[in-house]
């Protein structure tokens, strides 16, 4: 039955303010009516929107400067966790500029329905959001815990009451002083102490994972700091003219390349520091046969809007944080894009940006792939401006061991390296040729055990979360 709605309840402040039918959906209406008669209140009395900007980070920053900054894409729709990006001041997108600081409730103004909430964690204190945020501040006197409107934000309720307030239909967005009308549900007190605890548990396993995260850095780097990764760092901005005979440069197939960059002596040197040092091998023997390739992307009108079921969850360079793979940013395609077995992803393969604008941008994004979600497995696929490499033997040479090298000037140098045209791009058969220096035993074991516990840490984390998204909506 089609609802009528009276002319004054279209008004506000005098105005006709909304005809979108959708907003005046009785169902939707009839729900919200309910819940503030149940005691119910407007999100508004406890928190208010906090505009607070940064000064352009563009502008005036010092050499160097970078900022830590969060998008709306990098947020899990699971479980809210996001890591922000280091990025250069000088580079930082325009719409960098909203002001985070730790126990705040951000949320995503486009397409609420996805339900991107985050509450900013103290490592994000100080950091810079994107301005599709709404950033919401509690009020002196507000009642309700920044962890219950994080986790209250997210049960199905919330979520519908935010996307019947979203305006446009070709992108629905929230127009901020909207939210405060979004009524929230009145817990017992013993309902809201379990989920604050919730949420203050998931808190603590982020922690975990951060400090786990930085300590396989840490071990990964001692290792290999005897190979004098920063040396080749220095020789290459040496600039020193290197000289080869024609004769060296010719291949079985001729001459194959004639860059300069790709014969700077510093490469030499640096292999030669490596094979002094203990064993290096040609990382093509280390792969399977297939085991490095690009993927393919769809066209621009060939993706979904959502997951339909069994089709092919594409994954793009924007849902990788370099800690781990966002599997809840992945796109998706017709389910033939997954089809073919050789390029769907799989536990411990290792995935890195082969293309890039500018040369130093190249493998900016390595991540392994871990935890696939159990609605993806056999269809989790990648496009054409990422490589996956797949070692033939991940017992005897960890994937993290791997991703940590390419992450290291040693392995990323190498990657830059074999770039071919202007327009910076690497193929299979060139990055077979790396060279690797293989790791002992005993740290090749605790590279593995160090990223199952922050993997398992991660899980956790988002296992709390959904069981206090779980314990609200069961209020």
């Amino acid at each position: 039955m089609t609802p009528t709605v009276r002319r004054s309840e279209l008004l506000r402040d005098g105005s006709v303010d909304r005809l979108d039918a959708e907003y005046f959906d009785a169902e939707r209406v009839e729900s919200e009516r309910q819940l503030a008669a149940s005691g119910g209140t407007a999100l508004g009395e406890h928190f208010e929107i906090s505009d607070a900007r940064v000064p352009d980070p563009r502008k005036d920053a010092a050499e160097g400067a970078s900022i830590s900054y969060v998008e709306i894409g990098d947020i899990d729709t699971r479980d809210g966790f996001v890591i922000g990006r280091e990025v250069p001041a000088r580079e930082a997108p325009s719409r960098a500029r909203m002001e985070l600081a730790a126990g705040l409730v951000a949320l995503s103004a486009v397409r609420p329905a996805r339900s991107q909430v985050l509450l900013v964690p103290p490592d994000l204190d100080d950091a810079v959001g994107s301005t599709g945020l709404i950033v919401l501040r509690r009020r002196e006197r507000g009642a309700v815990p920044p962890e219950l409107l994080f986790v209250l934000l997210k049960t199905r309720g919330a979520v519908d009451q935010l996307d019947r307030r979203s305006r446009a239909s070709m992108y629905p967005t929230l127009y901020p002083p909207d939210v405060r009308s979004v009524v929230l549900p009145a817990l017992g007190a013993a309902a809201v102490e379990e989920i604050v605890e919730l949420v203050e548990e998931a808190a603590r396993h982020r922690v975990e994972f951060l400090g786990l995260s930085e300590e396989l850095r840490q071990v990964s780097e001692a290792f290999f700091r005897p190979f004098g990764p920063h040396d080749l760092l220095a020789d290459l901005g040496g600039h020193q003219p290197t000289f080869r005979a024609l004769g060296a440069l010719k291949g079985d197939a001729g001459v194959d390349r004639l860059d300069a960059e790709f014969h700077a002596a510093a490469f030499d040197e640096a292999l030669a520091r490596m094979g002094e040092l203990g064993e290096v091998k040609r990382l093509g023997e280390l792969l399977e046969e297939d085991g490095a390739l690009t993927g393919v992307s769809p066209g621009g009108d060939e993706f979904l809007d959502e997951d339909r079921g069994g089709d092919a969850a594409i994954l793009k360079t924007a849902a990788m944080t370099g800690v781990g793979v966002n599997w809840a940013a992945l796109s998706y395609a017709p389910k033939e894009f997954a089809e073919a077995e050789a390029s769907r992803l799989r536990e411990g393969d290792v995935v890195f940006n082969s293309t890039a604008h500018q040369p130093k941008y190249m493998a900016h994004k390595i991540d392994v792939i871990a935890g696939i979600p159990a609605d993806l497995q056999g269809r989790v696929t990648f496009v054409s401006d990422l490589m996956r490499l797949r070692l033939a033997d991940q017992d005897a040479l960890p994937p993290h061991y791997l991703a940590a090298f390419l992450r290291n000037p040693l392995g990323k140098e190498q990657i830059r390296r074999a770039i071919r045209g202007i327009s910076s791009h690497v193929y299979p058969a060139d990055i077979r040729e790396i060279q690797m220096p293989l790791p002992p035993p005993e740290v090749a074991t605790e590279i593995a055990t160090i990223a199952d516990k922050a993997e398992a840490a991660r899980w956790q984390h988002m296992r709390l979360v959904r069981e206090a998204i779980e314990r609200a909506e069961r209020a």
